[in-house]
């Protein structure tokens, strides 16, 4: 399995992965001329695309898919609250409803989508298995239940949202009622709700952890990156490699490099 970083933030998310023949992209909230020059970066065309799974209806998320359906004739996977709600898709889209807890396949691609709690229709994550590889990629939520918090385990690429330091959202200049929907139990995670996650989730299967949909107004790589480090110290696994996906740009690559056969359910 490899795993691209095509774009993390409020400006657009999109992780495009691969297994074998099978190429599929996580959320598209970018501009289809963008999303066209960064696969082209990587030696793609959005035609080899096998589906496009969503998460939720957010621009940020889905603002390139109805473009990217209309030019390339992507099939689209989401919940039936996100397809209800992300409007603009064209009445001849393919598109797959998914249902939380409830496993498909696409290709070489075991995917098991499960729902998160974030201020949109019918939110869901996905985890994604090759047989011999496993990623999860969580962001968008206010907080980590239990359930979420089981599909993060025992895998060996995980992607994990960093959004905002807590002290730096509470001083900083967003409007008070935009300031408690990002730091409510169905906003985003902060860097201390995030690293606590972390540090209960790590196993000795894990090889890499990259931070996610930081906010460029309240956080900051740096502050970021120590609150995971010293989540991963207190799990013992000082030596964990972690990474954060840029905003604006194609940043991250990973490729399990010692792939070992694993059950795809």
């Amino acid at each position: 399995m490899q795993v691209w970083a095509l774009g993390s933030g409020s400006s657009g998310n999109a992780y495009l992965l691969r297994a074998r023949d099978t190429l599929l992209l996580l959320d598209c909230g970018l501009g289809i001329r963008t999303l066209e020059n960064r696969l082209d970066a990587l030696g793609f065309h959005p035609s080899a695309l096998s589906a496009v799974l969503v998460t939720h209806e957010h621009s940020d998320h889905v603002g390139g898919v109805p473009a990217l359906v209309r030019r390339y004739g992507v099939p689209v996977y989401a919940s039936a609250g996100t397809l209800r709600a992300a409007r603009r898709l064209p009445p001849d889209a393919v598109t797959h409803t998914v249902q939380a807890d409830r496993s498909f396949l696409v290709g070489d691609f075991a995917v098991h989508p499960f729902a998160v709690p974030h201020d949109a229709a019918e939110p869901v994550h996905y985890r994604f298995n090759t047989g011999q590889a496993r990623a999860c990629i969580l962001t968008d939520l206010g907080h980590v239940p239990p359930a979420v918090q089981a599909q993060l385990r025992d895998v060996e690429l995980l992607v994990l949202e960093f959004n905002h330091d807590a002290d730096q959202l509470a001083h900083g200049p967003y409007h008070a009622m935009l300031k408690r929907r990002i730091a409510s139990p169905v906003g985003h995670l902060s860097n201390g709700d995030a690293a606590a996650c972390l540090a209960g989730a790590l196993t000795p299967d894990h090889r890499t952890v990259w931070l996610a949909h930081l906010s460029e107004v309240n956080n900051s790589q740096r502050r970021a990156g120590e609150a995971a480090r010293a989540a991963a110290r207190a799990a013992g696994y000082p030596d964990l490699p972690i990474q954060v996906a840029a905003r604006g740009r194609l940043s991250l690559h990973w490729d399990l490099d010692t792939p070992r056969q694993l059950r795809l359910f």
